[in-house]
């Protein structure tokens, strides 16, 4: 009954309207000049919309005219076609862009991270390759090695590493210290080229010495006596330094020299295989 009623009032609202307008046609139809044809009426366009709301969508700034709703929305309203076609960088052109800032920065860090990374990727190809024996050959420190007279291995063993872990944590603290060190080198005249080497002789140096005073056969390869050394040099320069660690998750925060002892200490028992 609800429905019928609410059918019957708008049936009773439209014919009501219909009246009203057959009532006032004369009276239109008089008011209008002789000779004028009544046509009907078109649909308003933006520019009707405009001029009734005032203004218009270019404002002069010198203007005295008070500024209107148009010119506010002309003002406020961003184009659609701006933030549709807003593009934002890749992962790959940031890591480009990182990688030129870091060639431009330091060559050494450049040219170490991209060869420790090219080797890592040759240590994966299967033996039968032939490859891997190639790397051992001329990418591992040991006595071995140096008995046949290839002494380039006690540097080229830096850039060596055979797990992705062991990659990722030196080329980590390789960037971390090696930017420090760079910097305060540069003030000295002392490439960071040359300390990287001199590094890298002095830790397989160490391990050879070891190594021999043991008895035993064993290798080394990788940026860890490159990292310790950096990390040495900016825990003296900076003994009061804070570093930001995670052990098993957990963050820890311990001064530059407490790190460089605690690394030192694990690096020499696993030189004595105690670790």
């Amino acid at each position: 009954m609800l429905d019928v009623g609410r059918r019957r009032c708008a049936v009773a609202s439209m014919g009501l309207l219909l009246t009203l307008l057959y009532l006032h046609l004369p009276l239109l139809a008089a008011s209008a000049p002789t000779g004028t044809v009544l046509r009907p009426l078109r649909p308003l366009s933006l520019g009707d919309i405009v001029s009734v709301r005032g203004g218009s969508y270019q404002h002069e700034p010198n203007s005295h005219a008070p500024m209107t709703l148009a010119d506010i929305d002309s003002r406020t309203t961003i184009p659609y076609q701006q933030v549709s076609h807003q593009k934002f960088p890749s992962i790959t052109k940031l890591f480009c862009a990182y990688l030129e800032e870091l060639k431009r920065f330091s060559p050494a860090i450049y040219w170490g991270t991209l060869s420790s990374a090219f080797i890592f990727v040759l240590w994966q190809l299967p033996p039968s390759t032939g490859v891997p024996t190639a790397l051992n050959n001329h990418f591992v420190c040991s006595s071995q090695n140096l008995r046949r007279r290839r002494f380039h291995t006690v540097i080229t063993s830096s850039v060596s590493h055979a797990s992705l872990q062991h990659l990722a944590l030196n080329l980590y603290a390789f960037h971390s210290f090696g930017r420090s060190v760079k910097t305060a080198l540069s003030v000295y005249g002392i490439s960071l080229g040359s300390f990287i080497c001199a590094a890298a002789v002095f830790s397989s140096g160490v391990f050879l010495l070891i190594d021999r005073v043991r008895g035993s056969r064993g290798s080394c390869f990788g940026l860890s006596g490159v990292t310790l050394a950096c990390l040495a040099f900016d825990s003296l320069r900076y003994p009061t330094k804070e570093l930001k660690l995670f052990v098993s998750f957990v963050p820890i925060v311990l001064q530059s020299y407490v790190v460089f002892v605690g690394l030192l200490a694990f690096s020499v028992a696993g030189a004595l295989g105690l670790a």
